[in-house]
């Protein structure tokens, strides 16, 4: 299994596998997931052609996110997965068609390897990080149904304090579409209990958004989710991380313990607003698992994708599953 992240061109035996996993085993029927986790880049892009400064900053990564989704995981002896490429290579958390998938600029930084590229250069890059990443969450997600649970889908990212000359009031931001179940308990426990300055779908929004990983893997499957932005100047440091994730923890029990987290329910956009897409051509045709249960409550009988990695994954199952072993 060493080599099996080498049968994708863009890497060469010295990258890393482009996902962590952490404690996928774990029995909680909580998944978190982080989508900007590091800021690597394959060696054979040589950086981009940026300069090694540019990946200290939110452009390359969503700075502390994965130190807190780490904590939150071994908190709630829950799984994780996370991404750990740099979004400048490629952001996981985009619809394929967004131009912001491989960005040509990030915050007036222009992106020079990302420029003229070959439909063959971006097909390398969706097979050997996306894939492997959305893969490994789908795995993460089957896991917990074929024990009986429904899976609550929380993501973690990080914003950067300042944007086009704007200085971000808010502690931390509470993103979300229609599906009220965890969004609404939280942001009245952090604004209430907490005192914090919470975002309600700030700095960005959850509503309407298209490609995303809780549009693609949560939402229209009915699962509860939320997605939680942390500023980053707050959570850089690891006692800033252990900080903030001790106080989601202590924020997100009660609500996780809400017996109406489990089941299923599907919270339909309202007519006019863009509609959830059925899951990625790649997710239906190469994904090990063939039975997502798209836009369906059911829950039973859902087969364990990662005993079968011969079903059409292109050993993906197994390459995310290496540090396992």
């Amino acid at each position: 299994m060493g080599n099996s992240k080498h049968c994708f061109p863009l890497f060469d035996a010295h990258d890393p596998l482009p996902v962590e996993l952490w404690a996928p085993d774990a029995k909680a029927p909580i998944l978190f997931c982080c989508d900007h986790a590091d800021r690597i880049v394959p060696a054979r892009l040589n950086r981009l052609g940026l300069h090694p400064d540019v990946f200290d900053r939110h452009i390359a990564y969503d700075i502390g996110a994965a130190a807190v989704t780490r904590r939150l995981a071994e908190y709630f002896h829950a799984p994780a997965v996370l991404s750990v490429y740099s979004r400048l290579v490629i952001d996981v958390n985009r619809a394929w068609s967004d131009s912001s998938l491989i960005p040509l600029r990030s915050d007036g930084v222009s992106i020079p390897g990302n420029h003229n590229l070959s439909h063959a250069d971006v097909q390398s890059r969706i097979d050997g990080c996306l894939m492997p990443y959305y893969c490994a969450l789908d795995c993460a997600l089957e896991r917990i149904l074929t024990r009986g649970q429904t899976p609550i889908l929380v993501s973690i990212h990080s914003f950067t304090p300042r944007m086009n000359d704007f200085d971000r009031p808010w502690e931390i931001g509470v993103l979300w579409d229609y599906d009220p179940r965890i969004p609404r308990p939280l942001i009245l426990t952090l604004s209430e209990t907490f005192r914090l300055r919470v975002g309600d779908n700030l700095p960005y929004s959850g509503r309407n958004t298209q490609g995303g990983v809780i549009e693609t893997f949560a939402s229209p499957r009915g699962f509860p989710n939320v997605l939680i932005e942390l500023r980053q100047d707050l959570i850089y440091t690891d006692d800033g991380a252990a900080f903030w994730a001790a106080l989601l923890m202590e924020a997100l029990t009660p609500i996780l313990q809400n017996p109406g987290l489990n089941c299923a329910e599907l919270y339909p956009r309202p007519i006019g607003d863009r509609s959830f897409k059925p899951a990625p051509p790649f997710l239906q045709k190469n994904c090990p698992s063939k039975k997502l249960h798209w836009r369906k409550k059911t829950l039973t009988n859902v087969p364990d994708p990662c005993k079968n990695h011969s079903s059409g994954c292109g050993g993906v199952a197994q390459l995310v599953r290496a540090e396992e072993s």
